[in-house]
This record gives C-alpha cells, sequence and structure tokens, in this order.
C-alpha cells in the first residue's frame, strides 16, 4: 500500500523501465515513487484544481498531467520542471495518453472533445467532437494511426489523430463507456462502462470478440496487459479483476478496501498491477496471471 497523497488518488502509471511510478490526485499533487524502495522521489505540485489524469511518456522523457482547470501540464521527470503547459478548451480534462513515439498527446475533456498536441511545440493538432456526451478515457493505436475514445454517450469511437475523421463507432454498452485501452498489437480495443460490463472487439470491423466479460459492480477503467493476453479491470466496489482476454475466464480476483478503484496499470513486465483508490491510497500487487489466483 502506497500513502502520500492528502485526497483520491486519481490515476496511476508506470515508467517505461518499471522503476518509477507516478501517481495524480484531487489533492492537486503527483508523485513520483521508488518501485524498489517504495519511497517517494518526488512531489509535484503546480496545478490549482484536483489532477484528474496522469501518463508517463513510453520514452521515459516526459510526464503529462491534467486537471479539472481545463490545464494539462507536461513535466521533467528528473527535474521536477514544467516544460510546458496547454490550455484544453477551458474545459476539465478527464484523461491524457501519449502516442507510441511520444511525439503526440490525446487529451480528453468533460465538453466531449479530444484534442491533438505536439508538446514538444504546444500546437495543437487536431480535435475530435464527434461525442454526444462527455469523454472519460482516450488510448492511440500502437502505430499511432487511430485514437480510440469513450464517453457518457456510451459509445466508443476510433478516429484519425489529426483530421478528426471518425473511422468506426461501437455502441454494445449500455451506460457510460468509463475506460478504453488499445492492445499492444494493434488487433484489439477492450472498453469498460458504468453497465458492469468490459468488452473486447476488432478494430478493423468493430465486430465483438467472442468473450463476454461481467464484472457485477461499475466498471472504472480496463487495461490490456503489456503481452495483451489478459485484461484488468477496477470497479467501483474496491476490486480489481485480471480477465484472460481470450477465455473470458476470471483468473485473479485483488480486493483491500470497498473503495471504489479509478484507475488501474500493468508494469512494463506484467508482474504488478497498481491501483489508484478513492481511499487516498494506491496499492501495488505481486501478481502472475499464469497461476490460479
Amino acid at each position: 500500500m502506497i500513502t502520500g497523497h492528502d485526497n483520491v488518488v486519481t490515476g496511476i502509471d508506470w515508467s517505461s523501465n518499471g522503476d518509477r511510478m507516478i501517481t495524480s490526485s484531487s489533492d492537486g499533487s503527483l508523485i513520483i515513487w521508488d518501485m524498489n524502495t517504495g519511497g517517494i522521489v518526488a512531489n509535484f505540485t503546480g496545478h490549482g484544481n484536483s489532477v484528474t489524469a496522469v501518463a508517463w511518456s513510453f520514452d521515459g522523457k516526459k510526464i503529462a498531467s491534467g486537471s479539472d482547470d481545463g490545464l494539462i501540464m507536461i513535466w521533467n521527470p528528473i527535474s521536477g520542471a514544467v516544460e510546458r503547459e496547454l490550455r484544453s478548451d477551458n474545459a476539465s480534462v478527464t484523461d491524457v495518453a501519449w502516442s507510441q513515439d511520444s511525439s503526440m498527446l490525446a487529451a480528453a475533456s468533460l465538453n466531449g472533445s479530444v484534442q491533438i498536441w505536439n508538446p514538444a511545440s504546444g500546437k495543437a493538432l487536431g480535435t475530435f467532437d464527434e461525442h454526444e456526451g462527455s469523454v472519460s478515457s482516450v488510448a492511440w493505436s500502437p502505430d499511432g494511426s487511430r485514437v480510440v475514445s469513450g464517453s457518457s454517450d456510451r459509445t466508443v469511437r476510433t478516429w484519425m489523430p489529426v483530421t478528426g475523421q471518425l473511422d468506426l463507432q461501437f455502441d454494445k454498452h449500455s451506460a457510460n463507456v468509463t475506460g478504453v485501452d488499445w492492445s499492444k498489437d494493434g488487433g484489439w480495443i477492450t472498453s469498460s462502462s458504468s453497465d458492469g460490463r468490459v468488452m473486447i472487439w476488432n478494430p478493423s470491423n468493430g465486430e465483438e470478440s467472442a468473450v463476454s466479460i461481467r464484472q457485477g459492480a461499475e466498471v472504472r477503467d480496463v487495461v490490456f496487459s503489456p503481452d495483451g493476453g489478459y485484461v484488468a479491470a477496477a470497479g467501483s466496489d474496491g476490486g480489481a479483476i485480471v480477465w484472460n482476454a481470450e477465455s473470458g475466464e476470471e483468473v485473479i480476483r485483488l480486493s483491500a478496501s470497498n473503495r471504489s478503484i479509478l484507475s488501474v496499470s500493468w508494469s512494463p513486465t506484467q508482474s504488478k498491477l497498481a491501483t489508484a483508490n478513492s481511499d487516498n491510497r494506491a496499492r501495488v500487487w505481486d501478481l502472475d496471471p499464469d497461476s490460479d489466483g
């Protein structure tokens, strides 16, 4: 268990080498953790409001954070310096995601739009505004050619990042879409919803896989394992469940609190799962998806 924030832990992500982890919080701060010792490496403050999302770039050189005040900050993880401030249409930022080559950043907003940025130049490259509700989650295809977003309009949509051209729309959820992720091989997208379901579908044709996963409680976030063989889903009941992405079988169930988990993240080696909890704590779980749990 990791303690250091004074309010709800809203987001969590690993550095590319797995030695560090970053958490964001409603207390307005971000904390970098040493995953070998569990100690605090750095505490970043600068947002005037709750920090709602955080993501470490794949090259390890930058951290992006988004806030309720609509501000996106790009941080140097070593010096703690703010290298760039980006303004997201003056709307609360709900999620941020780096492209695989770390050259572009997608930022989702409560106003229903997703903006694409070049963080190096500070230039906005494009906007997707086809959703009819707030956008809760965003992720990139591995090759950077498409973005997937999930919304309170109950849809998941894939689109071209600069032109904003709609590619596919997936509308099988019956409530708010809360999380999306793209498998590292590009072959599948997973989405979670307040309807208690985790769905896996093909981004080339929009068809569902044969897997049907029902978590029971509202699902707040979902992410593929690095090898794409598993999905981890965060529940409003304080539990995180690891599922086999091919068979839909439950593999591991994790629970340490009855307070909602807001975000979940796999370590690069796939040996650990980190959760951001509304009880002001983050947790790191040792796990082996090939075990019987």
